[in-house]
């Protein structure tokens, strides 16, 4: 352990000495600064008078508009709206974290870079990193230490000003009875530290808390409520009817009226109610955080103050005036890590914790982030066992060279789940992501790419030969290319050889089916989508032959590749050494073809319906001018096809070759692979109102003429070869029945 933390430190304050490093703006190994938190723009609107309120729960007439970003605040509508961080209801330190960051502060405050050795001890609690740390030196991903409190998760607060009273609005992700939920409010009557020159008192309600600040103390639960004078300990009970909980669909709210509660100064808190219904089990998740730094859920600066038992260092100003006036504002992301929060559907929703309606993932925005320019989007996946925000609490180096470099913005889903691997409901969640963040940001269709690590590596795979039109290239590291993982061996019988989950030619896992859903099913599909594989020849749990037969397909197609093998790294040596950059410039010196003349794919059932489990039904027969393909039954439809209106000649494939080390990638490694050139002796075909298509095991396949560059007003010819009766149709033309052989055919 101490060898490893001086390591860490010795090379952290190399890179912080003069000249180093910066002169080549290079990332450097293993040590690395946080990731930048967030900024945002906030915008002055005209104002709109705020909506008048009844207290029932219903939050209908609460009329402002939310960031959509977590530890966010804006005006809107005459309303103060905040939208709390997701899934962060874990409480307080229990004094481990604190200990350690006392023990560490000074180290990071000076070399920044050595951030990283706090984001391993959090990330590796069970040692998978091969970080040589002892017991006492392992601890959660979050700061706080109560189990997470999923009633008292706070997913949004509003405040409003009506005469002297002040509305409040508290929505959770879960709750299920009016009785889960309590929220304590603390308010601050006269901006200044209060009572006996700064004195702490004591909050009561079983807060267990203390404030130096606030002058009352008020405690909702289900439909009452209660204030107590922490200047004279009295408490009363507010007027009835000035609460109410409604805990129904995805409502889950407490709205209140606070007579006489206009303070210049309010702090929210909430927790489980107590059994009796008139206090707090706990203090699980505080409100109006907007200074969390980036980590894993977000709750390091509410975890350390609950610790320290105040929550006054989150006392919110109101503004009071402000809200009566209609105060109305819009928020944008700036530079930096941001938690995107947005609502996904009920079709893949429980509500509970984590799997509610409300789900989030990482955006990261470049530095040269230019909001009216189409900017590239990097898709980053996470490990198993890792989170939305993994990448963001853990790899910061990752968001330097995949990020800011290129100027790309970086999406890291959620996945919906730690061991999801991306199908079912997880490869819905991507697919909600995806919408959402290209709703949210000017993306540059032709620049976007897909990387991660492990699991999120076998995702990479999978998102590119699924959906091959979406990406330019792929950098997959460490990557299982199954479900699982596959020794590059097979031979009849060989499943019949099982020993729990394992094979000799495959391994399962997560209940996957290693053998129907193994990508090289369908790496024909990335034709137009170069590949860089990071993978490390000590790699323990994914064996590196397996990964050397996945390349070796690649060369039997002809495809642009690169297979980087790392001599002195196993599975997680790219998290851990956190150098991006060679894999980064592979991906941009790539752009999704507009138009391309060839198109091959494949659709295969059995990989299809190993992808969709959980009752989904998914159409992976789309790419690009290709619009859909049907096979015959539950087999495997190809379809290759050229479109003659986009003349092209085939490549010449030249191979590649490198190492042992270059800038931002530490050796030694070794990389193999294939690019393409134009051949200057080829001579370019007449363009043509035809096309050229080839099919096995397809019984229908619908084509684009647009995407194919066709004059669809004028005739189109074209060569068919199938095996099969294909029922062919050309979009907005016709359809065509072409038996099995080779056909000429026309349209229009």
């Amino acid at each position: 352990m101490r060898s490893f933390v001086a390591g860490l430190l010795a090379a952290a304050a190399a890179l912080a000495a003069p000249g180093a490093a910066a002169a080549q703006d290079v990332t450097f190994p293993i040590v690395g600064a946080e990731t930048k938190r967030g900024t945002g723009t906030t915008t002055q609107l005209a104002p709109q008078l705020p909506a008048a309120k009844v207290v029932d729960g219903a939050f209908g007439d609460w009329a402002g508009t939310a960031t959509g970003f977590g530890g966010t605040l804006v005006r809107s509508h005459g309303e103060l709206v905040y939208t709390d961080h997701l899934f962060d209801a874990f409480g307080a330190d229990d004094g481990r974290d604190a200990e350690r960051l006392q023990t560490f502060g000074d180290v990071h405050e000076t070399i920044p870079e050595t951030y990283r050795l706090e984001a391993l001890m959090q990330q590796d609690p069970a040692g998978e990193f091969g970080v040589p740390l002892p017991e006492e030196f392992r601890y959660k991903t979050a700061y706080g230490d109560l189990d997470r409190q999923d009633a008292a998760d706070l997913s949004e607060l509003r405040l409003a000003v009506e005469g002297r009273h002040l509305w409040l609005l508290a929505r959770t992700t879960t709750m299920h009875a009016a009785t889960d939920t309590a929220i304590l409010v603390l308010l601050d009557d006269d901006g200044a530290t209060g009572g006996s020159g700064g004195e702490p008192r004591p909050v009561p309600f079983g807060s267990g808390l203390t404030t130096t600040k606030a002058e009352r103390a008020v405690l909702l639960a289900g439909d009452r409520g209660w204030v107590a004078d922490l200047r004279t300990g009295e408490t009363a009970a507010l007027p009835a009817g000035s609460v109410a909980t409604r805990p129904h669909g995805w409502d889950n709210a407490i709205e209140a009226r606070i007579p006489h509660g206009v303070a210049p100064a309010v702090a929210v808190a909430a927790g489980r109610q107590n059994a009796a219904g008139d206090g707090l089990a706990n203090v699980a998740n505080v409100g109006f955080r907007t200074g969390e730094p980036v980590r894993e859920w977000f709750d390091k600066h509410q975890a350390l103050a609950l610790h320290a038992g105040t929550i006054d260092p989150f006392l919110q100003p109101v503004d009071a005036q402000a809200l009566r006036s209609g105060a109305t504002e819009s928020w944008a992301p700036g530079p930096g890590y941001h938690e995107r929060v947005f609502r996904s559907t009920e079709a893949i929703s429980v509500e509970r914790g984590e799997e509610g309606i409300l789900q989030h993932y990482g955006l990261y925005v470049p530095d040269g982030y230019d909001a009216g320019r189409p900017s590239p989007l990097q898709l980053w996946l996470h490990w198993r066992g890792g989170k939305a925000h993994s990448a963001g609490a853990a790899i910061p180096g990752m968001f330097r060279d995949l990020g800011d470099r290129p100027d790309a913005v970086v999406v890291s889903p959620r996945g919906r789940g730690t061991a999801s691997w991306y199908v079912g409901k997880g490869y819905v969640d991507v697919e909600q992501v995806w919408d959402d963040v290209h709703a949210l940001v000017k993306v540059d269709p032709d620049r976007r790419y897909v990387s991660g690590h492990s699991m999120g590596g076998w995702g990479s795979f999978l998102m590119a030969i699924t959906k091959p039109d979406w990406f330019a290239a792929a950098l997959p590291a460490s990557p299982p290319v199954t479900q699982g993982a596959w020794t590059g061996l097979d031979f009849p019988g060989c499943d019949r050889m099982r020993w729990e989950e394992y094979t000799p030619c495959y391994v399962e896992a997560n209940d996957g089916d290693a053998r129907a859903q193994h990508t090289r099913r369908l790496i024909e599909n990335l034709r137009h989508v170069p590949v860089a594989i990071q993978h490390g020849t000590a790699d323990e749990l994914v064996p590196t032959s397996g990964i050397v037969r996945q390349a070796e397909r690649f060369v039997q197609l002809g495809y642009r590749h690169r297979l980087y093998l790392f001599h002195t790294q196993e599975h997680y040596g790219p998290p851990v050494w956190d150098q991006w950059g060679e894999g980064s410039r592979y991906l941009h010196r790539f752009r999704r073809p507009e138009r391309p003349g060839r198109i091959t794919h494949v659709r295969d059932m059995a990989f299809e319906r190993a992808i969709e489990r959980g009752g989904f039904d998914f159409d992976f027969g789309r790419n690009r001018w290709l619009r859909a393909l049907e096979p015959t039954d539950a087999g495997r439809a190809v379809f290759d096809g050229r479109s003659l209106a986009l003349p092209e000649t085939d490549p010449v494939l030249v191979p590649e070759a490198g190492g042992p080390a270059s800038t931002d990638q530490t050796g030694p490694y070794t990389m193999t692979g294939l690019a393409w050139e134009r051949n200057p002796l080829a001579t370019l075909p007449a363009r043509r109102n035809a096309f050229q298509a080839t099919l096995t095991g397809a019984r229908a396949a619908t084509l684009d003429p647009v995407g194919m560059g066709l004059d669809a007003a004028a005739p189109v010819t074209g060569t068919v070869t199938t095996d099969v009766p294909l029922e062919l149709t050309l979009e907005g033309v016709g359809t065509r029945t072409i038996p099995p052989g080779t056909h000429a055919v026309a349209f229009g």
